[in-house]
Formats: structure tokens, C-alpha cells, sequence
């Protein structure tokens, strides 16, 4: 799973990576990503985790990584089977 980024259509979480974005290792690099208005993808594994991490919020804008971990929550809970 990848966490895409496209400046025209937003953050979206999808089984492959964008083939017009930046392959970025973590989710640090698709925030620079987001940040220049570049399109970018990410792993989505660990990614929760990172975000969840003190450390990066001194960094980027809270703003952005607040709108990345939403689209990962939403996205877990749209696939918790009840």
C-alpha cells in the first residue's frame, strides 16, 4: 500500500504507487513532496508510526501532518471489519 500525492487531487492511499510521483522512501520525503507542490508516493507501512513520532512535528507543519495522518486513520478504519 502507498500513500500518493497529487497537487490536483490530494492524498490518497492506494494498492500502488502514483507513476507521475517522486518514489519517496518515507513520509518525510512525501511531506518536502506536498510542501513544493510536487507529486510524490510513499510506503504506507510505518508511515502512522512516523507521523506519530514527536520528533517530526517540530519540523513540518502540523497542519500537513495532521491531513497525512487522517488520511491513514480514515483509511484503517474504513478496512476494520466489525
Amino acid at each position: 500500500m502507498f500513500i500518493n500525492y497529487c497537487p490536483t487531487f490530494g492524498v490518497s492511499i492506494n494498492t500502488y504507487r502514483s507513476p507521475r510521483g517522486y518514489a519517496n522512501s518515507d513520509v518525510i520525503g512525501l511531506a518536502d513532496d506536498i510542501l513544493g507542490y510536487q507529486p510524490g508516493s510513499c510506503p504506507l507501512n510505518g508511515a502512522k508510526d512516523a507521523l506519530e513520532d514527536g520528533s517530526l512535528w517540530q519540523n513540518f507543519d502540523a497542519q500537513l501532518l495532521e491531513l497525512l495522518h487522517d488520511a491513514i486513520t480514515t483509511y484503517e478504519k474504513s478496512k476494520t471489519i466489525l
